[in-house]
């Protein structure tokens, strides 16, 4: 954020604001009724309202500025038969002018905080995907000594032990290899979800899938 000393630039922004304000008054005096610059205020106005350090007090001020300096050129480039008129345009404009600056700082507050909501839910499933990344490794390498050990005592020793200890041992192999494919899965999910997946192209004869 631009700032001067203990000044930020909101005050740099009202005070710009005034002068497009003004300059689009001298505009709409000297051309008079041959051309409106009704949209034209409104422009200053919302650029304030969309500006993130923007406050209330300040949108109604450059609203009230522009409705006083529209009234001004109006009255001094058109004939009326009654100064109430353009004193009754001028009020309606200053409520079309805060309504519009509201409306666009509300906006933008929802947006802000819309923007604040997803940041943190950013931040909480990386912190997901990080704890079960970290979780599924831990649980891969116990896993994984239970299933090599179990195959090495079912390849090697199957003959020597009792069939109910085979049995045992022959459905703790199958549980853990079931276990460690979840994992697998689990862990290329996190790394799907945190974006750190890494391709690996193969050549594959489809014809011979096919077939």
């Amino acid at each position: 954020m631009f700032t001067i000393g203990k000044i930020t630039n909101r005050y740099v922004l009202n005070t710009l604001s005034f002068l497009i304000i003004g300059l689009i008054g001298i505009g709409d005096y000297y051309t008079g009724s041959e051309f409106s610059f009704s949209i034209f205020y409104l422009i200053p106005i919302a650029g304030l309202a969309m500006y993130q350090n923007t406050r209330y007090f300040s949108l109604l001020i450059n609203s009230l500025f522009a409705s006083v300096i529209w009234f001004l050129a109006e009255y001094h480039s058109r004939d009326y038969s009654h100064v109430i008129f353009p004193l009754w345009n001028a009020f309606m404009r200053l409520i079309i002018f805060y309504s519009f600056g509201l409306l666009l700082l509300y906006l933008k507050e929802k947006q802000f905080i819309l923007m604040t909501a997803n940041n943190n839910l950013k931040n909480l499933n990386e912190e997901k995907n990080r704890i079960i990344g970290t979780a599924a490794h831990d649980l891969r390498n116990s896993i994984g000594g239970i299933y090599s050990y179990s195959k090495i005592i079912l390849d090697e020793h199957k003959a020597d032990l009792p069939p109910d200890i085979v049995e045992a041992i022959d459905y703790l192999h199958s549980i853990s290899s079931n276990t460690l494919d979840a994992l697998r899965d689990l862990l290329d999910i996190s790394k799907i979800e945190s974006g750190k997946v890494e391709l690996k192209q193969e050549n594959h004869n489809y014809m011979e899938f096919i077939k």
